[in-house]
């Protein structure tokens, strides 16, 4: 099997051979057969995304891998049903669940101890299972835009929190060997959806790598360059022995960031300095319709309260860090807590 960016035989489980993408696809088919079985595959919504996924999952299999692992045909009458029943179509979408996730990744990388394997993986199936399911209303000729953005503004926390992925490597090994190396071109739906493990694979890969000794440095240290702006609105600051070393050049302003609430009639404005505050902490500040204090709120993926002021503080150093996600602000609960992000003045 030749390397692609969904199979990478130099990672460590693949090469160990723990990654086997043989038992994944029989165990989707298995998973298939057995609903097929029990006439629950559309019992429920949440049964309905399962079987869409499920479906997805297979045809993104290699056509004669699939045909080994499915001799008798279980997926052809899976997707009977389906077409047989447009309105599982329906039912998926509206069980998928972007914004829970986005809460259940960041309750994750908050735990101690930190989640383990079976966390990671059920994190990733569930975000797998709702890009699928969006693949599948695509395909069926429906235009789930709304699931579509929740789902790009949820995809940011795959590269920006791998520490709460990496430790199911294993099984996002094994997926991504099921992947067709051909994909995008044989369906680009199914292979918009198939990103998801080429960016969990990038951070196994960055992961591996770093655990590897560094070779001895063997190059002259030069003085530091003045900092260059990074692609974002945050910009670097400099190393700490450039600024001991002399004066370093004012960094640019960062705009505030601006979101406004679902129905329009709040605001929130989050204000960032270039250097980090004495207490190191920013605040997000809500206008005209302040939530209540205690309100639960989510930026970029970091945990806040809105206290009796009508703040919420966050820590300057984490908002750094999550700047590629910093649009995803979420406050209180349900479908309707994600804010719309304005974008800075």
């Amino acid at each position: 099997m030749n390397p692609s960016r969904y199979y990478r035989p130099w990672l460590a489980a693949t090469a160990a051979g723990l990654a086997s993408a043989g038992d994944v696809v029989r165990g989707w088919v298995a998973a298939l057969d057995a609903r097929s079985a029990s006439g629950d595959s559309a019992a429920s919504a949440p049964a309905a995304l399962r079987l869409l996924a499920l479906v997805g999952r297979s045809r993104r299999v290699p056509p004669g891998v699939l045909a080994g692992a499915d001799p008798g045909g279980v997926l052809a009458r899976a997707e009977a049903v389906i077409a047989d029943r447009p309105a599982l179509v329906a039912a998926a979408v509206g069980a998928a669940d972007p914004d829970g996730w986005v809460l259940r990744v960041a309750a994750a990388g908050e735990s101690r101890p930190a989640a383990g394997a079976d966390a990671a993986r059920d994190l990733i199936d569930a975000f797998d299972d709702y890009e699928l399911v969006w693949a599948a209303a695509r395909a069926a000729g429906a235009d789930p835009a709304e699931l579509r953005e929740r789902l790009d503004a949820a995809a940011a926390l795959l590269a920006a929190r791998p520490d709460v992925f990496l430790p199911a490597a294993v099984f996002t090994q094994a997926v991504g060997a099921t992947i067709r190396p051909d994909l995008d071109a044989a369906d680009p739906l199914l292979g918009r959806t198939a990103g998801t493990f080429a960016v969990l694979l990038d951070a196994i890969e960055a992961a591996e790598a770093d655990a590897r000794p560094l070779p001895p440095l063997g190059v002259a240290v030069r003085a530091a360059a003045p900092p260059v702006p990074a692609a974002g609105l945050i910009p670097p600051l400099p190393p700490e022995y450039a600024i001991a070393a002399g004066a370093v050049p004012e960094l640019p302003p960062v705009p505030p960031f601006r979101w406004r609430s679902p129905d329009g009639a709040a605001g929130a404005r989050l204000d960032f300095p270039t250097r980090p505050p004495p207490d190191r902490l920013v605040h997000l500040r809500f206008r005209r319709v302040v939530p209540p204090a205690g309100a639960r709120v989510l930026l970029g993926g970091l945990r806040g309260v809105v206290t009796a002021d009508g703040r919420a503080g966050f820590d300057w150093e984490d908002v750094r860090a999550v700047e590629p996600i910093l649009d995803t602000l979420l406050v209180g609960d349900g479908r309707d807590a994600r804010w719309i992000p304005e974008g800075g003045a």
